[in-house]
Formats: structure tokens, sequence, C-alpha cells
């Protein structure tokens, strides 16, 4: 892989150092980005998430099939090392800021239940907080405190 690729360990990017095919240049970015906003890089035949690949070179080792890489400023993009983190499948979602198609709060973990009341439902393993509110405001501020309890330094 070294002899493909130069990389810049700060920011987590790679550039070719050598031409690979008709439309890859000496020194252009490697990679680009896919439609779920993470960069891939295809090389030898196979696509690989930027991630994994600076994962390798910081570690010398791909992560565990386990385990996914969690992008800590939440931004899929950036690949700098000190940006990434393994994370469970549970933890990597609850760094998320996605709030789902059916959430009409526009808040994560807060859903209306009838025309007026709030619910929050933060669940992690087998615990389950829930609770009734009637102003998204203390809703907001209970499942704060809720997910930061439950999730600690992946809360989302």
């Amino acid at each position: 892989m070294l002899t493909l690729f130069h990389y810049d360990s700060v920011r987590g990017e790679f550039t070719w150092l050598l031409p690979t095919a008709n439309r890859v240049k000496v020194d252009d970015q490697a990679g680009c980005l896919n439609t779920h906003g993470r960069v891939t890089i295809t090389f030898l035949g196979k696509t690989f998430f930027r991630s994994h690949l600076v994962w390798l070179m910081e570690t010398g080792l791909l992560p565990p099939a386990s385990l996914e890489i969690d992008h800590k400023d939440r931004t899929r993009s950036n690949d700098a090392p000190s940006n990434l983190r393994l994370a469970t499948s549970s933890q990597n979602k609850a760094n998320s800021t996605r709030t789902g198609e059916l959430n009409a709060t526009g808040h994560k973990n807060i859903y209306k239940k009838g025309p007026r009341r709030l619910i929050v439902r933060v669940i992690h393993s087998n615990r389950r907080v829930e609770k009734v509110f009637y102003c998204i405001e203390d809703a907001v501020e209970f499942r704060n405190q809720a997910v930061k309890e439950l999730h600690g330094e992946f809360l989302g």
C-alpha cells in the first residue's frame, strides 16, 4: 500500500504516488465521496473506507469485524486519526445526529405522543429510559441527561 500512496498522518488523507488508471494522476488525492458522505478508495480491485485505511496506517490493523470506526465530530469525511475511535454499533449510533424520518419533533430520542405530549425514549444495551413531557425544552434537557448517563463519551 505504501508504494501506491503517500499518507498524511495529520489529516488522514492519501495521495497517489503512481498513476494506477487513466484518470489517476500522481499527487492527486485518493478517493471519492460516496452517497453516505464517506470517502472510499479503490485499489487492487477492492474498495475501502478511507477511515479503515487510516486506522490500518495508525495501528497496523484493520478494525475488528465486531467494531466500527466512529467519527468523533460526526463528519464522515473527516478521517484525521485524532477524530477516529473504535465503537460498538450501539455507541456509533449514539454519536449520530440523525433523528429519523418519522420523528416530527426534530430532536433525536423525542417523539410526539398525541397532540400535546412528548415522550423521551433513550435505549442502551438492555437499559431503557422513558418519560413523558408537555414542554420541548424540558424534554430536551431530560434527554441530554439520559444520553450522557447511558452513552458517556458517545453521546449524540
